[in-house]
């Protein structure tokens, strides 16, 4: 098994209906996950200077780590969850 990291991009304050569907995909992924976490504002360097980021529909707000058999499966597993702005299925390669 591989693992891939899933990046949650966007935040919106979530309805009741909303966190009703995160909380159903989480329950779906347990069986996959490794590990995981949001995140809440955050800062960027660009090489000459450093900046706050918007914690908006452009932040990256979450990752969820999986093991999936491969990309097209991590990605079965990530078309399920519930979106704001994008979700992004990325192959870890550790060191």
């Amino acid at each position: 098994m591989k693992e891939f990291m899933i990046v949650h991009v966007g935040f919106k304050m979530p309805t009741e209906e909303q966190m009703g569907l995160w909380n159903t995909w989480f329950a779906v992924v347990a069986e996959h996950k490794v590990d995981g976490a949001g995140m809440r504002g955050g800062s960027g360097f660009d090489g000459n200077k450093v900046t706050d980021l918007a914690f908006d529909e452009t932040a990256m707000t979450g990752y969820t780590i999986i093991k999936a058999e491969d990309m097209e499966a991590a990605m079965a597993i990530a078309k399920q969850c519930p979106v704001v702005t994008a979700t992004q299925v990325h192959e870890l390669m550790r060191f």
